[in-house]
């Protein structure tokens, strides 16, 4: 079976999972680490319904909605106009902001 591991911090709560093939996979769809991250092939490619619930889930993981606007956030620049893609997809428009770079620590991260 799959070795399921569960951590909560304070401001996160991480889902590790042991299968060195799993990983490699998740990798190779994925990117490898944030500054890497972009969206599967198979979302970009998808019908709308599709493309809006990997929205949905994204908000709900990097995302957050205000009066005026939704913002998703990412450290990843392919992921960033990759967003910016599929929201044109659905007919809206996205907009890309840089922030500089904060130093923070969270706890159990480096």
């Amino acid at each position: 079976g799959l070795k399921t591991y569960i951590y909560e911090e304070e401001t996160s709560i991480s889902i590790q999972f042991i299968n060195k093939d799993l990983a490699i996979l998740f990798k190779d769809i994925f990117g490898n680490n944030a500054l890497n991250k972009k969206i599967p092939n198979i979302i970009l490619n998808s019908p709308k319904n599709i493309i809006s619930k990997f929205l949905y889930g994204y908000l709900k993981g990097d995302g957050c909605i205000s009066d005026y606007y939704i913002r998703f956030t990412t450290s990843s620049k392919t992921l960033a106009y990759q967003l910016i893609l599929i929201l044109a997809k659905l007919g809206l428009r996205g907009r890309l902001y840089t922030e500089k770079p904060r130093i923070s620590f969270f706890r159990g991260k480096d």
